[in-house]
């Protein structure tokens, strides 16, 4: 009897216990809000497209881009996985905002999709620290401040 009821409290235990993981996947595959924010003093087109060379600077390839939508979203090259871990591809969302002061706002939002071979297929989980976002923002700094070509 004892040991009847140890399972069960064991077993309902670790059922809540991975509830709090499948939530957290479950809210990365929908949450779009920016992670790291940073303003730019220009012109929505001239940081639009700075932000579409910085993505390629760093070796990701343009996926979508829109500028009436303040958009430029891009992938890296997928990763092959090993027996332990799967294949795994980053993406990276850039939105562009234009401030009532004349600047622009641009938010990043980093997303790691993996393939685990698991059911459900790909998992999509936002990651909120890597230090990806730092070199996007410092690529973006640098194209912003070179002179426009032909001058």
């Amino acid at each position: 009897m004892r040991i009847s009821v140890l399972l069960v409290v064991g077993g309902l235990l670790g059922l809540l216990g991975g509830c709090a993981e499948v939530s957290q996947r479950v809210m990365g595959r929908f949450d779009t809000s920016p992670v790291k924010l940073r303003r730019y003093a220009g012109e929505m087109s001239a940081v639009h497209q700075a932000a579409q060379a910085a993505m390629r600077n760093i070796g990701y390839v343009l996926t979508e881009t829109s500028l009436r939508e303040g958009l430029v979203r891009g992938r890296s090259a997928v990763q092959p996985g090993d027996p332990t871990r799967g294949a795994r591809q980053f993406e990276l969302t850039v939105r562009l905002t234009e401030l009532p002061d004349g600047q622009v706002e641009a938010g990043l939002v980093l997303a790691e999709q993996r393939e685990d071979g698991l059911p459900g297929g790909a998992q999509r989980l936002v990651v909120r620290e890597h230090s990806l976002y730092t070199t996007y923002f410092e690529r973006l700094d640098r194209v912003l401040q070179e002179p426009p070509a032909g001058r």
